[in-house]
């Protein structure tokens, strides 16, 4: 199921890099829309149900759509100053309601590391980590997140064809009946 491979890469990358938090994004090619599947802050699984899709832009610009547009990782070293500057940003409260404005009770990510998650030639998403920590990635660490970005795309891949495959044998079933 898909939901335990996004537990396991989280467990996994909290472990080898700093983290305070995670987020795994899927990418519409058809459609163009970039749709907040799971994310962790400080070790809890949030509901992300009330995060918009964003809209894929094919200039590159907003972080999500340049990784994509790259298919190369990106990492920042002052993400609250690059936060700063951007026009569309999503808070998730305590309450799992979500907000554009920043809570200064809340401590923001100070690093960022994002990921294309490729697989089979295709962008099919995105994994952000993020910390509280000063400089916290590096290009070392992006290559550990490219190494298991593609193992993640090809299992997320593979989960998403399997629950297909299990719904149409459904449906065949179904008429099969009748």
């Amino acid at each position: 199921e898909i939901d335990s491979i996004y537990e396991r890469i989280y467990s996994i990358v909290s472990q080898v890099m700093p983290c305070s938090g995670m987020g795994i994004s899927s990418f519409d090619e058809t459609n163009e829309l970039i749709t907040t599947q799971v994310i962790w802050q400080n070790g809890i699984k949030r509901d992300t149900s009330g995060i918009p899709a964003l809209k894929y832009d094919r200039k590159g610009i907003g972080l999500q759509s340049r990784v994509i547009k790259t298919r190369k990782s990106v990492y920042i070293n002052d993400y609250d100053k690059f936060l700063r500057k951007r026009k569309t940003v999503y808070f998730i409260k305590d309450d799992n309601s979500i907000s554009k404005k920043r809570d200064s009770k809340y401590q923001v990510a100070k690093s960022a590391l994002l990921v294309p998650l490729i697989t089979e030639g295709k962008v099919i998403g995105v994994i952000q980590i993020l910390s509280e920590l000063n400089n916290a990635y590096n290009e070392d660490n992006s290559k550990i997140l490219e190494a298991l970005s593609s193992q993640a795309a090809a299992a997320m891949t593979n989960a998403r064809l399997y629950k297909k495959a299990q719904h149409e044998i459904g449906e065949k079933e179904k008429i099969q009946e009748q």
